[in-house]
């Protein structure tokens, strides 16, 4: 009897089968549209050998029940074309109402196909062990099922951008083999190998695609990061209103981490587990994500998760042993960000602003979180389309000095103007170039156009000792950006005694070691460095003895403190007279009052900056203000 091979590959589907239904599944929608795939290969694989028995065993070949066996067989096979359909329509059409609409087309279609196929006529041939059947309603069977392999096909080259790598070769792979066995079973009757072709494809998909194994994190016995992924995806592409738990253990003293902690990562995995309405997914690093739809007790869980924690903590202290921080960010909805990947880049810098020396800390995702970081994001990518767009602009403010009486220097400001001609306030960019590095060509840009405004002004040039410009620790950081600098200066002409770099206290204090070698390169060609911002933050008088600083600038705080603080009235007279003592000059920022110039020249403090004299100006309108105005 000629159903070896058919009953070897139904046995591979039910083991397929038993084996995919034994483990936990994440609830990917290919995953359903699999099992439709799965169950209809057996399906038709057993209606293919119940075809062939009673082709075999039933005396009256032209029998109603050996053509009704036959015909319900080919029923299936179109089906199981259209089952490969739709498992590629899955990564095309990501609405759910356009699905349905197509689906319901098409099973319309297979409604029609199967009156046809049930009234036209077939019969039976068996001569030995050689046995099929033939027919019209053969003849319309092969002609739907290549019809829907064929638009499968097409599926797959049209929408070969959208289609997930993996499931186009798989795909690919299974359309060939079945085109390969159908038009040899259509031209030799006699080899029955459609069916087994039907088995292999499903194998395929199986091996490549929907093996829950590849899925699974066997450490934790929670998904992986791969599954994270693929579930992550879908919930966006699709528009499905998840809830979503991010945990970070976190070590502080870098030793925590590790085997001997499985415990606490293991405590967090067989807790949601316990809660069944949560899937869980081991992420890279000592990260889980929990994807919950039950979002109406979602704080309360997280609680009682916390209370957990606590009692684990406390059990392990009792041993000796430490824990790591448990830092949990939840999102309500995950769809209120606008990609996938925003939503863990959002986490993580909510999470990072989290101090915590032990024990774990929950917060749940607010409005004003997601807008800060896509505020943060357009702000990113306006510094780097002004840049490309040359919308960078300096702004100039005059220094004023107590023994000229009059503008001296000027500090340059950055400043951004977008396309519709406002301008970014710098409090809003200039600390996002510096933690993303933006600040490097930002910065150059800045030292570029005050050496063209230099050149291109000479009486400005002229009457100007220096122009105070901004150095950042990610400038400081740079081997050799000193060359870079010392190059542009070179090609317009500039004196670099003309330039006076600031650096702040809190570059001090992070980039101590590799400052000293920069600032000597800087030095050795003529330099001059101010230390900005002096009083705030970790002030520490040794830096005026260690760095090789000629001006130390007092911050605006500590300046109007002066005015309102007898402690320090007294710290600032002090600190004035110590830099000059070390022949260290000093200026005085954020002035804005005439009695509070007339205080601090006073107090014999060298140069006086705030918007007393001007706010930071344009380069027009600075070189007006420098050349009209002096003071008396």
């Amino acid at each position: 009897m000629n159903i070896q091979v058919q009953i070897c590959g139904l046995i591979m589907l039910i083991m397929l089968a038993i084996f995919f239904f034994g483990n936990r599944r994440i609830g990917l929608y290919t995953e359903k549209v699999f099992v439709r795939t799965l169950i209809s290969g057996i399906i038709c694989l057993s209606l293919d050998i119940l075809s062939i028995v009673a082709i075999m065993k039933i005396p009256n070949i032209d029998s109603i029940w050996v053509h009704i066996s036959c015909k319900l067989y080919l029923i299936s096979l179109v089906f199981m074309a259209f089952a490969g359909m739709d498992y590629v329509l899955t990564d095309i059409i990501f609405d759910e109402k356009k699905y349905k609409k197509i689906i319901k087309y098409i099973m319309m279609f297979l409604g029609i196909e199967m009156i046809i196929v049930m009234l036209l006529p077939i019969h039976a041939y068996k001569e030995g062990r050689v046995v099929y059947s033939y027919g019209l309603s053969t003849t319309v069977t092969y002609g739907c099922a290549f019809s829907f392999i064929i638009a499968t096909i097409m599926l797959l080259i049209f929408g070969f951008a959208k289609i997930n790598r993996r499931r186009r070769i798989a795909m690919s792979i299974w359309m060939l083999m079945w085109v390969a066995a159908a038009s040899t079973q259509f031209v030799y009757n006699d080899i029955l190998i459609v069916g087994f072709a039907v088995a292999m494809g499903v194998l395929i998909i199986f091996i490549m695609l929907e093996n829950p194994e590849a899925l699974h994190d066997r450490r934790y016995g929670c998904f992986n990061s791969h599954a994270l992924l693929l579930f992550t995806h879908q919930v966006y592409d699709r528009g499905e209103h998840y809830a979503l738990v991010d945990i970070y253990f976190e070590d502080n003293d870098n030793e925590l981490l590790s085997d001997n902690n499985d415990e606490a990562f293991n405590r967090v995995v067989d807790y949601f587990d316990y809660k069944k309405d949560f899937s869980v997914y081991k992420n890279v690093e000592n990260e889980f994500v929990v994807y919950t739809m039950k979002k109406d007790k979602l704080y309360d869980d997280i609680k009682e998760l916390q209370q957990e924690y606590a009692e684990l903590i406390n059990e392990r202290m009792k041993n000796g042993l430490k824990t790591p921080v448990m830092k949990i960010v939840a999102f309500d909805d995950c769809m209120k960000v606008k990609k996938p990947q925003d939503i863990f880049i959002i986490s993580s810098r909510i999470r990072n602003s989290i101090i915590l020396k032990e024990g774990s800390e929950f917060i749940l995702a607010q409005e004003e979180d997601i807008e800060k970081y896509y505020k943060y994001d357009e702000i990113v990518r306006e510094i780097k389309l002004s840049l490309e767009e040359d919308r960078v602009e300096v702004f100039y403010q005059p220094i004023f000095s107590r023994e000229k009486k009059q503008f001296t220097s000027c500090e340059a400001l950055v400043r951004i103007r977008k396309n519709d001609g406002t301008l970014i306030p710098p409090g809003e960019f200039v600390y996002i170039a510096e933690e993303t590095g933006l600040i490097v060509p930002l910065g150059e840009r800045v030292f570029e156009k005050v050496c063209q405004f230099l050149r291109n002004e000479k009486e400005i040039y002229d009457k100007l000792d220096y122009v105070e410009i901004n150095l950042s620790v990610a400038q400081l950081e740079q081997k050799g950006f000193a060359d870079k600098f010392l190059r542009i200066m070179k090609f317009y002409g500039i004196d670099s005694n003309k330039i006076n770099f600031e650096i702040t206290e809190t570059a001090v204090i992070h980039t101590k070691s590799t400052l000293s070698e920069n600032m000597n390169e800087f030095l050795d060609n003529g330099f001059k460095f101010s230390l900005d911002d002096f009083g705030k933050g970790e002030s520490n008088l040794m830096y005026l003895v260690e760095m090789p600083v000629s001006i130390v600038k007092l911050d605006m705080d500590m300046t109007q403190a002066y005015f309102v603080e007898p402690k320090a009235k007294y710290v600032l007279e002090a600190t004035v007279r110590m830099a000059h003592d070390i022949g260290i000059r000093v200026v005085a920022e954020g002035i804005e009052e005439k009695e509070q110039l007339d205080t601090l020249l006073d107090e014999q403090i060298d140069f006086i900056q705030g918007f007393f004299f001007s706010r930071p100006v344009n380069s027009e309108e600075f070189k007006k203000l420098i050349l009209a105005k002096s003071y008396s």
